[in-house]
């Protein structure tokens, strides 16, 4: 790079041809000048109204899964760059076919390199997919654009703000749907009617078309004249079941020795599977952790309910769910069961198994809940009280991680 040092050089060359009256050290020393002025400007100019537009089919995907990923650049302007460089930051797990990489400084992390010649309003758009292999939490960006004047005496560098969050889902395990049971050991109010006698209207659902018998004071009028048909405002009945799963994610059984990736991510599918299972029978499905975020350190949990949403919310959990423990998950279910609806069943996936949590699960029956294990680890155990169901599911398991290899 040339650059501003070099007026000194072109500015001397004009004062010794004044002083030796030689026109061309003036003509050069002019010449010199002005290109380094016309350039300087054009690399002042160089990144503006330049902009860089990532686009990526969806933020949310699951495990193993691609996306359509589309980078454009755009110099909305009447000044050609003979080069504009753009790096994007994106997790290093993520696989982009057919795109050049660069290294970071951070391990977790890759440079995705863009560099081109662009014309006065003119775009240059590059398309790939985007295969992100496990589930997470994957933030792209932000990005660096380079560019200069068309004589390469300058540089010009911006950090765009650009970051884009794709939440990556966990595959569910193949748990077989009669396999662990999930009904109330008490039902109460779960036969299916035309119309639930009582409702809780604080428990909003959805909404649907108007069916005969269906009271006047549900019908949600704003909902009616978008549609044009009758629709109604349904509520979660206050005898619904609910179903309550708590994730251990301590999956060593001592948090310090640090955490099997096998066995967590275990826990998770087998967490989703049930999740879809509860809300498919028609339950109110919650979720409680002794995790934490890896966005925020914070306990992850998602209350009770049959909302169309709730699938949604308890996968943006699962996506999220990191190694790093808020607590013992006895003490997250001591601290939580004063908020689990009466009678409902609460379903321990762990892959440790320890004399604490059978006392816990014990209490949780003589309170006229429905306890329920779900193994995923590597021991055998002989502690279970007879009354809890207690459900190894280690075999269908690895059969499908084995398949998955």
């Amino acid at each position: 790079m040339i650059g501003l040092p070099s007026i000194s050089i072109f500015s001397l060359l004009m004062v010794c041809g004044f002083a030796l009256s030689e026109g061309g050290l003036v003509g050069l020393g002019v010449m010199g000048n002005l290109m380094i002025g016309i350039a300087w400007a054009w690399n002042r100019l160089s990144l503006e109204d330049v902009k860089y537009t990532r686009v990526i089919s969806s933020n949310r995907t699951f495990a193993g899964e691609s996306l359509q990923l589309r980078i454009s650049i755009n110099n909305d302007k009447p000044l050609p760059l003979s080069r504009v460089k753009a790096m994007d930051y994106i997790p290093a797990d993520v696989r982009v076919q057919g795109a050049t990489r660069d290294a970071t400084a951070n391990p977790d992390s890759m440079k995705l390199v863009h560099s081109c010649a662009i014309g006065w309003y003119e775009t240059v758009e590059w398309n790939y997919e985007a295969l992100f292999p496990q589930r997470g939490h994957y933030p792209v960006g932000p990005v660096e654009l380079q560019s200069g004047d068309l004589f390469g005496l300058f540089k010009s560098d911006a950090l765009k703000q650009l970051v884009t969050h794709v939440l990556v889902y966990p595959n569910k395990a193949p748990i077989p749907v009669g396999m662990i049971n999930l009904s109330p050991k008490k039902p109460v109010g779960e036969l299916r009617t035309r119309s639930w006698i009582f409702h809780d209207s604080t428990r909003f659902a959805g909404i649907r078309d108007y069916r005969f018998g269906d009271s006047v004071r549900h019908v949600d009028w704003k909902a009616t004249a978008r549609g044009q048909t009758l629709k109604v405002r349904e509520f979660e009945s206050e005898a619904q079941h609910s179903v309550i799963l708590a994730l251990n994610l301590d999956t060593l059984g001592v948090g310090w020795r640090g955490y099997s990736s096998v066995h967590l991510e275990n826990v998770v599918s087998v967490a989703a599977s049930l999740a879809e299972t509860g809300l498919d029978l028609g339950y109110s499905v919650g979720l409680i952790t002794n995790g934490t975020s890896v966005m925020e350190e914070r306990p992850m949990s998602v209350p009770a309910s049959r909302n169309p949403k709730q699938g949604t919310r308890i996968y943006d959990v699962l996506a999220m769910v990191g190694p790093y423990l808020a607590g013992s998950i006895e003490s997250v279910i001591a601290k939580e069961r004063v908020r689990f609806p009466y009678g409902s069943t609460l379903v321990l996936i762990t892959a440790d198994y320890s004399e604490s949590l059978n006392t816990i699960m014990q209490s949780l029956m003589k309170l006229h809940y429905s306890p329920v294990v779900v193994y995923v680890g590597d021991t055998e155990h002989t502690m279970v009280a007879p009354a809890v169901p207690f459900y190894d599911v280690r075999q269908e398991l690895d059969l499908w991680n084995e398949a998955r290899k």
